[in-house]
């Protein structure tokens, strides 16, 4: 064999390696790329609602608020995450939900004010805002449950104590403006 011929026969070699390559990536990841994918695996769709805008939404709604605080890479906020996703569905009526990742940059404006150190947290808010509880970790279906159930009943009586001062309409029973003359 001359060196021409060897010459060849590695770059064939060389390109037949690469060929293989590409192909195995591509049947791995189904059309070549990794997008909205993660381990071969659909992954599921990413809401990318802006979050203060959420929680400025939230705030509006009459109800007590639950906000998580949580990222796509750690593997207690996946757990959060999915208990959440659960959970959640059961208290649509009388809980807002809103999520928070932290690595959105949007997200800023809430990180600043909660203040919390590890993530996953979850705060528990009275329909004003207030912070009623607040937890850092994962939470099991059930315990989530409980500090819902718990922050319900909790706003109830906060409003049959205390009702609030613009009750949906302007004026008095009788018809007046409530103002004085």
């Amino acid at each position: 064999m001359t060196d021409t011929q060897s010459t060849r026969s590695k770059i064939a070699i060389v390109m037949a390696v690469a060929i293989l390559f590409i192909a195995v990536l591509i049947v791995r990841n189904g059309d070549g790329t990794n997008a909205g994918r993660q381990g071969g695996v659909e992954a599921p769709s990413i809401e990318t609602r802006d979050p203060v805008a959420a929680f400025e939404e939230a705030l509006f709604s009459g109800k007590p608020i639950y906000v998580l605080f949580h990222s796509k890479t750690c593997a207690p906020c996946a757990e959060i995450e999915a208990t959440a996703h659960e959970v959640l569905p059961d208290y649509s009526a009388d809980v807002t939900f809103v999520d928070v990742i932290t690595d959105d940059p949007r997200a800023r404006p809430l990180l600043s004010r909660f203040r919390f150190q590890y993530i996953p947290t979850s705060f528990f808010l009275a329909a004003d805002g207030s912070e009623v509880d607040s937890h850092t970790g994962v939470l099991d279906a059930d315990e989530l449950r409980r500090r819902l159930d718990e922050l319900v009943v909790d706003t109830e009586n906060h409003l049959e104590a205390n009702p609030p001062l613009y009750a949906g309409h302007v004026g008095g029973d009788d018809g007046s403006t409530g103002t004085r003359d």
